[in-house]
Order: structure tokens, then sequence, then C-alpha cells
């Protein structure tokens, strides 16, 4: 943010679009409508997919890398049909060390702790 003054009209906030889909492969599968974007404490975004198929949570460095953090194997559907509910809620707590998110249906609410690393890039 830049200005020095009281005034919140007087200052101003720059968002710039990091995030690029990657080219597809299988080893690198498109991403589906990512989406509850956080910002992660030890550098780049994080982001739960809400799409069709697979869902998975989404990380991405400052220099726009996007890498697979994990993946909702909580089938939903039947063995002849499977469904993955969708993720949702990305969150870390206040001093840095679990990130929360959700899965909505069957609505479990899970929490990841590190050692977290910080990212190059």
């Amino acid at each position: 943010m830049t200005g020095g003054t009281d005034d919140p009209r007087a200052n101003t906030l720059r968002l710039e679009t990091i995030f690029t889909r990657p080219t597809p492969a299988p080893e690198n599968p498109e991403f589906d409508a990512p989406d509850n974007i956080c910002m992660s404490p030890y550098g780049g975004l994080m982001m739960c997919e809400d799409g069709i198929g697979e869902q998975h949570i989404l990380g991405t460095t400052a220099a726009g890398e996007v890498f697979v953090f994990a993946g909702n194997r909580v089938n939903v559907g039947t063995a002849g049909d499977p469904e993955c509910g969708e993720l949702a809620g990305g969150t870390f707590s206040a001093d840095g060390r679990t990130m929360f998110f959700n899965v909505y249906n069957p609505g479990i609410t899970y929490a990841v702790t590190g050692p977290w690393n910080r990212r190059q890039g």
C-alpha cells in the first residue's frame, strides 16, 4: 500500500495475478476452478479446487509456479461412480504452523501441521 495520509481514498493497493494454468500432461493435470485463496505465511498462495472430479489444494510460488499440495480422497459417491467432495476454506493459524481446510461433503475439517519450509521462487 502506498500513500501517507489517513484518508483511505488516497492510498492504493496493487494486486497482481501470479497463478498461471499449467500445460496439461499426465504429471501436470489441468486444475479445475481453484478458489478459496489464502496467503501462505511462508510465501505464495494456497487455493482449494472447486470443480468436477478430483479435488486438490494447490499452491503457487511468488514466481507463479503451481504445485499440488494435497488431493481429496474422500469418496462421497459409490465405488462404481466415485465423487470427491469440494475442498474449501483453506487458512493458516495465527502462528503459521497449522493449515486448516474443509471438505464440504461429508463435512470434515483437517488440520495439517508442518514443519513448513519457505518455498523458493
